[in-house]
C-alpha cells in the first residue's frame, strides 16, 4: 500500500512538474529563434531601438522634439542605456545585442525567483521547480526578446525582497539599493520600496528601515536627478502620457490573461496555509506580491498598458506557485480521487493544449524558414533605403536615418491628449512628398485608440492610392504625380503583390 501511495505522488509530480518544463521549452525555443530574426520580437521594438541607436551616436536620450521624428523618448534613461550597453551594431541586425540584454533580464527574473523559493521552501529541488514556473509563463512569450525595462526593474526588486530575507550585515542597505533602482527601469516599480519599508515598520526594525529609506532615495531620487541635471528634457518626455486615458475595463481584462497561467491556481490552493501559518519572510513575499498587483491594476489603467505590467507579479507568486504545488503532490498522496482528477486535469487541460501548440507551431523553430524570412525583409530594406518614403510600420520606419513618424500608437495617444502638433506630420503626407507610403492592411488599434489616428489616415488615402500588398502592409504610391517605372519595377521584384483596393 506504502509503495502505491508513494508511486500515486509521484505520478502527480512527475505530470506537473512535466506540464510546466513542457512550456518552458516550447517558449525557450521561440526565444532561440527570435533571437535572429530582422523583425520586431513585438510592438514598439523598433521605437526603442532608435532612440537607443540615437544615444549611441549622440550621448542624448531625450531628443528636440522641434525635429522628426516629433515623439518623446518616453522611457526611464537606464532603459535606453542598457540596451545600449552591447555597443554599436556590427551586423545587419540591430535588434541581437539589445535582444541579449533583454533576454538576459529575464533569465536573471527567473534566477532570483529560485533563489527566494529556495530560502523559503525546506524542500530539496524547491529552487528547480521555480526555474521551471518561471519559465512557463504563457503570456510573457514574445516579451523576453522585447526592448523593456520590465524584466531589469522586476530582477532588481525581487533581489531587493530577497535581500531583506537575508540578516547578514549590509542586506538593508543592499535591499534598499535594489528597491530604488528597480524605479530607474520603470517609475511605476513601487512595491518592493513599498513592501520592505511596511515589514520593516511592522517588525520595529528601525535600524534597518533607516538604511533601507535611505539607499533607496540615493538610488531613485538621487540617480533621477543626475540623469536630469544631464538631460533636462527627460521629466516632460517621461510624463508624456500624461494625463492618461484610462481603460479600467482593458486593466481587468489583461490581469485575467496574467490570472489564467497554469502556476496561478497552485499559488492561490496555498493561500489558506498563508493565512494561518506562514513566516514573517513569507510575508514580505506575499505583502510585496499584493503591493505589486494593486499597483499594476492601477497603472494599467492607462490605455497604453499591456500584460506586462503584471509580470512582477508573477514572479512573486512563483516560490508559492511552487509551495502549492507540493501541497498538490502531498493531497495526491494522501487521496485516490484526488490523484487522478489532478492528473487528469493536468494532462487534458494544460499538457495536451500546449502540445498541440507546439506541432501546429513547429515551422517557427526552422531556421531555413527564418532565414527566408529575414531575407525577405533584406530585399525589403534594400528598395527602401535609396527612396523618401513615410511608413506607420514602425519596423520599416526604422530603417530611415530621420524618419518623420516611428510610434503611430503614441501619436495618436498624443493627438487624443492634445500633446503633440500634428501638422509637421500630416502636412507633409496630404501634400504627397514621398515616393511612397506603407501602412498595415487595416488600421491597428489597441484599448480603443487607432494607430496613427483617424487624421493620419485621411492624410494618407489624399494624397496617395494603394498599389500593392507585401508581408501584410499596404504600400501606396503619390496620386497626382506620374508613377516612378524603377520604383514600380522594384516592387514587382520583391512580390509586392499588384491591389485594385482602395482604402
Amino acid at each position: 500500500m506504502k509503495g502505491t501511495v508513494t508511486g500515486r505522488a509521484r505520478v502527480t509530480a512527475v505530470v506537473l512538474l512535466g506540464s510546466f518544463l513542457t512550456t518552458a521549452a516550447f517558449l525557450a525555443g521561440l526565444h532561440f529563434a527570435g533571437l535572429f530574426r530582422f523583425t520586431e520580437a513585438g510592438y514598439g521594438d523598433s521605437y526603442i531601438l532608435y532612440d537607443v541607436l540615437n544615444f549611441q551616436k549622440t550621448g542624448i536620450i531625450y531628443r528636440d522634439l522641434s525635429i522628426a521624428p516629433y515623439l518623446p523618448a518616453q522611457y526611464s534613461p537606464l532603459v535606453y542605456r542598457m540596451y545600449a550597453a552591447p555597443g554599436p551594431v556590427r551586423n545587419e541586425n540591430p535588434f541581437f545585442g539589445p535582444r541579449l540584454m533583454a533576454l538576459a533580464a529575464f533569465l536573471a527574473c527567473i534566477g532570483m525567483a529560485a533563489s527566494i523559493a529556495r530560502a523559503l521552501i525546506p524542500i530539496r529541488g524547491a529552487w528547480l521547480w521555480a526555474i521551471a514556473v518561471g519559465a512557463s509563463f504563457r503570456c510573457m512569450e514574445t516579451w523576453p526578446l522585447q526592448l523593456r525595462g520590465d524584466f531589469a526593474g522586476t530582477f532588481f526588486s525581487l533581489a531587493s525582497v530577497r535581500f531583506l530575507m537575508a540578516r547578514f550585515r549590509g542586506s538593508a542597505l543592499l535591499a534598499g539599493l535594489c528597491a530604488g533602482i528597480a524605479l530607474q527601469f520603470k517609475i511605476t516599480f513601487v512595491a518592493a520600496l513599498a513592501a520592505g519599508s511596511l515589514w520593516l515598520l511592522f517588525h520595529r526594525e528601525w535600524k534597518r528601515l533607516g538604511v533601507f529609506c535611505a539607499a533607496a532615495a540615493v538610488s531613485s531620487a538621487g540617480l533621477y536627478l543626475a540623469f536630469w541635471i544631464r538631460e533636462p528634457r527627460m521629466i516632460s518626455q517621461m510624463l508624456a502620457l500624461a494625463p492618461a486615458i484610462w481603460d479600467p475595463a482593458g486593466s481587468l481584462r489583461l490581469l485575467f490573461d496574467a490570472a489564467r497561467e497554469p502556476a496561478v491556481l497552485p499559488a492561490f490552493s496555498a493561500a489558506p496555509w498563508l493565512l494561518t501559518r506562514c513566516s514573517p519572510r513569507w510575508r514580505l513575499l506575499c505583502l510585496y506580491g499584493s503591493i505589486s498587483l494593486a499597483v499594476s491594476v492601477v497603472t494599467d489603467m492607462q490605455a497604453g498598458g499591456n500584460v506586462n505590467y503584471f509580470f512582477e507579479w508573477l514572479f512573486a507568486l512563483t516560490p508559492l506557485a511552487v509551495w502549492g504545488c507540493f501541497r498538490v503532490i502531498v493531497w495526491s498522496r494522501r487521496d485516490a480521487g484526488v490523484a487522478a482528477f489532478i492528473t487528469a486535469l493536468i494532462l487534458i487541460w494544460f499538457w495536451a493544449p500546449r502540445v498541440r501548440e507546439i506541432i501546429n507551431r513547429r515551422q517557427e523553430f526552422n531556421p531555413d524558414v527564418l532565414q527566408a524570412q529575414n531575407e525577405a525583409f533584406r530585399q525589403t530594406a534594400d528598395v527602401l533605403r535609396s527612396r523618401h518614403f513615410f511608413s506607420t510600420v514602425p519596423r520599416l520606419a526604422l530603417l530611415d536615418p530621420l524618419p518623420p513618424l516611428m510610434e503611430p500608437y503614441l501619436f495618436a495617444y498624443e493627438l487624443e491628449l492634445g500633446k503633440v502638433d500634428p501638422a509637421p506630420i500630416l502636412e507633409g503626407v496630404g501634400r504627397g512628398d514621398y515616393d511612397l507610403v506603407i501602412t498595415p492592411r487595416q488600421p491597428e488599434e489597441w484599448r480603443g485608440i487607432v494607430h496613427g489616428g483617424p487624421a493620419l489616415h485621411a492624410a494618407i488615402q489624399s494624397g496617395y492610392r494603394p498599389y500593392c500588398t507585401l508581408a501584410g502592409d499596404v504600400w501606396w504610391l503619390p496620386r497626382f504625380r506620374l508613377k516612378d517605372g524603377s520604383l514600380t519595377e522594384q516592387l514587382r521584384s520583391i512580390g509586392c503583390v499588384f491591389t485594385a483596393l482602395e482604402m
